[in-house]
């Protein structure tokens, strides 16, 4: 079958492209567990240090999403060979936008003093 070999490798080279992410993804887990899911009671009142105990890095982040969308694109490639589809990578881009965005709004909203510029 031809393209097998790239098929069935595939999955791992995606693999190795995500572990290359580990330490942010693992970050995003904490926060998601820790606060979004379930607000453990060492954050309920101090919601603020779930940003010192797990921070983020915004380029650490859009790297990751960056990764993803080159698989998404892997896959649709490898679905349909005959076609290009960058409607795929604007959408995903326009998205990953959206809610770097919508974070933003809703850090400033919720925790102002964190979002505020220092003033000297």
């Amino acid at each position: 079958m031809e393209g097998w070999e790239t098929v069935r490798s595939t999955p791992f080279s995606q693999k190795k492209k995500l572990e290359d992410h580990r330490d942010t993804i693992k970050l995003i887990l904490a926060r998601r567990d820790k606060y979004f899911a379930h607000l453990d009671k060492e954050y309920f009142y101090d919601p603020s240090k779930i940003f010192s105990d797990y921070p983020l890095a915004e380029g650490d982040v859009l790297a990751l999403i960056r990764c993803i969308m080159d698989i998404f694109q892997e896959h649709e490639q490898g679905l349909h060979p005959d076609r290009f589809s960058f409607n795929l990578a604007e959408v995903l881009s326009i998205s990953v936008d959206n809610m770097v965005r919508n974070l933003r709004a809703g850090r400033q909203l919720n925790f102002p003093e964190i979002m505020s510029p220092v003033v000297v």
